[in-house]
């Protein structure tokens, strides 16, 4: 399944365009096999509040290893990736607290 991020805008800002995603890509996730590939290509800009809301909630509701087999992150620039893993670094840790 391929996302084309541009679609939903070339800066994505705002968490409520992380949840409805978000919401997207759990819904494929639980219902069907399919990888899921976001496409960066044409934008420019994320903030940390859309990332948490679409990377951070969703590794922090999926084991890791789904994470990386099921989600593949393409065409997007360094600034862009650095959100992410930052995003992805604070839903692993929120995760690690609930385990403890």
């Amino acid at each position: 399944m391929l996302l084309q991020m541009s679609e939903i805008g070339n800066t994505l800002i705002t968490r409520d365009e992380g949840q409805i995603l978000r919401e997207d890509i759990m819904k494929t996730l639980t219902t069907t096999d399919d990888i899921i590939e976001l496409d960066f290509s044409e934008v420019t800009r994320i903030t940390p509040s859309f990332g948490d809301e679409l990377f951070g909630k969703i590794i922090y509701d999926i084991p890791m290893n789904e994470f990386k087999h099921r989600i593949r992150i393409t065409n997007a620039k360094e600034d862009i990736k650095r959100v992410i893993k930052l995003s992805i670094h604070s839903g692993l840790e929120l995760k690690d607290m609930r385990i403890r």
